[in-house]
């Protein structure tokens, strides 16, 4: 069958696969290109899957202020090699992922951040206002599972729509990076400050708790960290990356986390 070449074009901008292989993709979707598009991102993820547990030596810290400093970002992300690191493709990614959570304003990382008395929180007030409503129990616990699939959308930034293209969340896109790269690409930390703050309830309260996390999580990229990371600051300085930093700044008050209405 004939491929459309501005087909082929579009689905290589968008999930940085090589010609041909959007090319044969298309052919093996029919030339369906939304299908073509989820073949490419599940065989990326599958690549980024078998690389998670490479070790992630390399990364970038990137600063983003928007605003006249009302708005500000810094955010953190690893790799495996300073050859990546130092690449205009990397770079271009954490800025993505800094305008991300500009936009956004995500509170974890990942669902596995999010701790579970958050989670419980969310199913109560769900259930207590299906309940208000009369609903049947089997259908609570479908309003349930909706709720928190919909409040983790929202708050974590690998389960956000991305803001350059809704048709995939965050994490498709730094999957579908460290599939093509060939290499491990992790998000370790992001400190944000937004217009609308409003403190969630199990962050630090207070300007001193506050200003206490940022100086934190600057110094040792403590904030909305990943999984099994050394926590001990020993721990942390013996095994910390070697980073480049696009930007130096200070942003204009302490960070603090908003919770979605």
């Amino acid at each position: 069958m004939t491929i459309d070449t501005e087909q082929i074009k579009k689905l290589r901008e968008l999930t940085g696969a090589g010609i041909m292989e959007c090319k044969r993709t298309l052919e093996e979707a029919g030339g369906d290109f939304g299908k073509a598009q989820a073949l490419l991102i599940e065989r990326a993820a599958e690549k980024a899957e078998k690389k998670s547990d490479r070790e992630t030596k390399h990364g970038l810290i990137d600063a983003y202020i928007h605003g006249d400093g009302r708005i500000g970002v810094l955010v953190e992300v690893l790799c495996e090699t300073d050859f990546l690191s130092r690449s205009e493709l990397f770079r271009r990614l954490v800025r993505d992922l800094a305008l991300q959570i500009a936009s956004e304003s995500p509170l974890f990382i990942s669902i596995d951040d999010v701790p579970p008395e958050v989670i419980r929180k969310v199913e109560n007030e769900a259930e207590s206002i299906a309940r208000a409503q009369g609903k049947p129990e089997r259908v609570i616990e479908k309003i349930k599972a909706g709720k928190v699939r919909k409040y983790l959308s929202q708050v974590c930034l690998l389960e956000q729509r991305f803001i350059k293209d809704d048709s995939m969340t965050v994490g498709d896109i730094v999957r579908t990076f460290a599939g093509r790269s060939g290499e491990n690409v992790q998000v370790r930390f992001f400190v944000a400050r937004t217009e609308r703050v409003i403190p969630a309830p199990h962050m630090p309260r207070g300007p001193e708790a506050c200003a206490a996390q940022l100086t934190r999580a600057i110094s040792s990229a403590s904030v909305c960290p990943l999984r099994n990371r050394p926590r001990s600051r020993q721990q942390h300085q013996s095994q910390r990356p070697n980073l480049s930093c696009r930007a130096s700044c200070r942003l204009p008050s302490p960070a603090r986390h908003r919770v979605p209405r």
